[in-house]
């Protein structure tokens, strides 16, 4: 099922994502896009995850993501995007449950969590990618805060259980680089388009 945005007539990108952090920064830019919901399967083989950086994680993800919808009969550039959370060499997905959700909070708080996100542009005939990282530094949290932000349902839909565009302003200290924590890089998104030979609207903020 397609779910058209404002900007969506005469389409040039398919945003293959769930995220509302992914489609907010696209349509600030003023990005023509729609939006494909299509499950993909997120896992690597444990073997092989253990052993990647965390950039070559989001990545590949990405890339996955960005095959999944690709129409052979289109000029439109399929977008994947994935976002990972790290944490003393662990890394942090989204949580399964409103108790994994609360076990990351509580050990992100006060706390600088690295967060990477990859990109990748898939035509009919190549699939371009990168990596950004960026970081969050949480404040010290009280059990109540965490616990109310997770029944508010919000943290299961992102890495690490945090998403900094919804939670409460007094949940962050300091951000680095703050559209790789969101989940989508402006700047990268551009030089992919660069690389793809793909023209963008001339007008859009930049990353920082």
């Amino acid at each position: 099922m397609l779910k058209k945005c404002p900007s969506a007539r005469n389409s040039m990108f398919i945003l293959v994502s769930h995220s509302e952090a992914r489609a907010r920064i696209l349509n600030d830019a003023g990005i023509p896009f729609r939006i494909q919901y299509k499950d993909v399967k997120e896992s690597i083989p444990p073997a092989t995850r253990e052993t990647l950086p965390p950039e070559d994680i989001v990545i590949s993800l990405a890339r996955r993501k960005a095959r999944s919808y690709l129409l052979r009969d289109t000029s439109e550039i399929v977008i994947g995007a994935d976002t990972i959370c790290w944490y003393q060499g662990k890394e942090y997905g989204k949580p399964t449950s409103e108790t994994e959700a609360l076990a990351m909070l509580r050990t992100f708080s006060g706390k600088t969590i690295d967060v990477y996100t990859g990109i990748a542009l898939a035509s009919r005939d190549v699939v371009v990618s990168k990596a950004d990282h960026g970081s969050a530094t949480l404040n010290e949290l009280t059990s109540k805060q965490i616990d109310d932000y997770v029944h508010s349902g919000k943290p299961l839909k992102c890495a690490g259980a945090l998403d900094i565009a919804t939670c409460p302003k007094e949940f962050i200290k300091d951000v680095y680089n703050k559209q790789a924590v969101e989940g989508f890089s402006m700047s990268l998104f551009k030089q992919l388009c660069i690389e793809l030979n793909h023209p963008l609207p001339t007008k859009y903020p930049d990353q920082k």
